[in-house]
């Protein structure tokens, strides 16, 4: 049976729609991080830098963790670090691991220099890969 309806076309031109993989890379911060779903405006400037190479994983990886929302948060080590792996390893974090970090931190060393460690490290490197994003470094 025909309808005499035109199916039409649709041309994809938004950076969050022409990379879906990168789209997901940044989505999955907002989430991890901030326990929120992305803003439209924040997505395409992530999605924009990282598909055109300006940014690399590390870049949002430190633009997530030290943006004025996450910090006004004002997590506990504990959290910290458990939204590190969530975020930058996928995974929840391994006992060895979770003591080494946590160690570290209430030692006085920084946050910084543990999303450092995390983002510097084979498995952030390898989810990067996984999503067709540069690592980076920090």
């Amino acid at each position: 049976t025909t309808y005499n309806i035109d199916a039409g076309g649709l041309t994809l031109s938004a950076p969050v729609d022409l990379y879906p993989n990168i789209t997901a890379f940044v989505s999955r911060f907002y989430q991890q991080c901030l326990g929120r779903s992305a803003d439209s405006a924040g997505l395409a400037d992530w999605v924009t830098n990282l598909s055109t190479g300006k940014q690399s994983g590390a870049n949002v990886a430190y633009g997530f963790i030290f943006s004025p929302e996450f910090t006004a948060k004002n997590v506990s080590n504990d959290t910290y670090v458990k939204i590190l792996y969530r975020a930058f390893f996928n995974r929840d974090p391994d006992p060895t691991g979770y003591a080494n970090w946590m160690n570290q931190l209430n030692a006085g060393v920084s946050r910084r220099s543990v999303l450092s460690g995390f983002v510097n490290s084979d498995e952030f490197r390898n989810l990067c890969g996984a999503y067709g994003i540069t690592p980076g470094t920090l």
